[in-house]
């Protein structure tokens, strides 16, 4: 089902499945949806908790460049 989203929204970033929650433990994550902007080296630099539109992800991210 998360490949078929993926496809038909045209999207080209990673997904990640995490069934074990190893990624959920590692970055805190406490609700759903959950926004995590990382640096090369893994880093959380910014972060967002609930739904955003396409304009605060935007914001988001450059901000985030910005830093």
């Amino acid at each position: 089902q998360v490949t078929t989203f993926r496809d038909q929204l045209k999207l080209s970033f990673p997904f990640v499945m995490d069934e074990a929650g190893v990624i959920q433990r590692e970055y805190g994550v406490v609700s759903y949806p959950s926004t995590y902007i990382l640096n090369k080296d893994g880093v959380i630099i910014a972060k967002q908790f609930g739904p955003m539109t396409g304009e605060q992800i935007e914001t988001l991210i450059a901000k985030a460049l910005a830093s």
